[in-house]
């Protein structure tokens, strides 16, 4: 994933971190979260959040590096407005840019470029509302519809509530922590990243948006994003979470690795099933993931569309889908072990045989400094 290749150059380059170090970060958030299932299936939430962090990480170098290039900050609002463009939650992370670049002295005189690069977005986005709304500043969640998303007296959100916060969170029906229990760390590591001085902005602003998101899930009706193996309307602010935890890895590194290896089982056996886990089910990763990889059925989702032929018959009503034990295998990855052992366990092996190989390889390589 790309932004796994922006958190990597985060590590080295700003935090100093040692390869190995940022490699593990890498690894733990690029395979160690459901980014990783999401990566492999036709959602908005990863592009918004790449290009919300690459608008983070084009500021971030206006003001640490010494060669400033004012362009960034044109890029920046561009992608920004593009990640909004894509997702309308990612409007977070832009008013957070926004409000970084205004409380600083030393970027706001780049915050007309910012302003700038986020006009192309924005007028798509507006010609996009005329065309399907007649208004270019209509909202599509007013038209949202009503056999697809929830709504309670006419309304998408509601008041969060601490029920709330706990199901988005710790909940087995779609919760983060058991998901991706990687991002436990984030709690330590958002004390630590905001006790540096040197990265105080950096933590606050991370901070900030990963909390402005869980606010907003969690007074969503829909909390749950529906058919999904976790909290997928979080993903856009993953990379930004997922900053607390580096700091966590740099303070407590074994532990940090018993949770991303905890973690990085759970997602390798999420993408193996498949992330589009009827919302019925209240423990989807042991009644459906565990159960599914422990009887050897592997690649077995209904979807893309390009599978649903097998179903006509079995299936005459999309909510037929939930029966999960009636579900088929699929030649969904299109890779070589499911090639060599369709619809077996087996089909991982080209997988690891690759992972071993470049694992020895990668400890072959020489030991560069950190931040080198």
């Amino acid at each position: 994933e790309s932004h796994g290749k922006l958190l990597f150059h985060v590590c080295i380059h700003f935090f100093r971190m040692s390869i190995t170090e940022s490699l593990l970060a890498t690894i733990f958030y690029g395979c160690g979260t459901i980014a990783f299932s999401y990566s492999t299936t036709f959602y908005c939430h990863q592009p918004a959040a790449l290009c919300s962090f690459f608008a983070f990480l084009l500021l971030r170098h206006l003001r640490k590096d010494s060669e400033q290039k004012s362009y960034y900050a044109l890029l920046a609002g561009f992608f920004a407005g593009m990640a909004v463009l894509i997702e309308p939650s990612a409007i977070i992370t832009l008013i957070a840019l926004f409000i970084d670049l205004v409380c600083s002295k030393e970027t706001r005189k780049w915050l007309t470029l910012f302003i700038l690069g986020c006009i192309p977005p924005g007028v798509v986005q507006g010609i996009y509302n005329v065309a399907c709304f007649s208004h270019p500043l209509a909202s599509s969640y007013n038209y949202a519809n009503d056999v697809v998303m929830w709504k309670r007296e006419g309304r998408l959100f509601g008041i969060p509530s601490p029920a709330s916060f706990f199901r988005l969170l710790f909940s087995p029906h779609r919760g983060l922590f058991i998901s991706s229990p990687i991002f436990l760390m984030a709690l330590p590591g958002m004390f630590y990243f905001l006790k540096d001085r040197k990265w105080r902005d950096e933590a606050i602003f991370c901070t900030a948006v990963s909390i402005s998101f869980i606010v907003l899930i969690s007074s969503l009706y829909a909390w749950h994003g529906g058919s999904a193996i976790g909290p997928r309307y979080l993903l856009p602010a993953f990379p930004f979470a997922f900053m607390l935890v580096i700091f966590s890895l740099k303070k407590y590194p074994r532990l940090v690795t018993c949770f991303g290896i905890l973690s990085l089982i759970i997602n390798l056996s999420v993408t193996l099933v498949g992330n589009e886990i009827p919302r019925p089910e209240t423990n989807p990763l042991i009644n459906v993931t565990l159960k599914q990889v422990l009887n050897g059925r592997v690649s077995i989702n209904p979807f893309p569309l390009s599978s649903l032929g097998k179903y006509e018959s079995e299936y005459p009503s999309i909510n037929d889908f939930a029966q999960v034990e009636k579900w088929k295998p699929n030649f969904n990855s299109f890779n070589l072990g499911e090639t060599l052992f369709p619809d077996s366990l087996l089909s991982l092996l080209p997988l690891m045989c690759f992972w071993t190989l470049w694992f020895a390889l990668w400890r072959r390589l020489p030991v560069a400094p950190p931040g080198s």
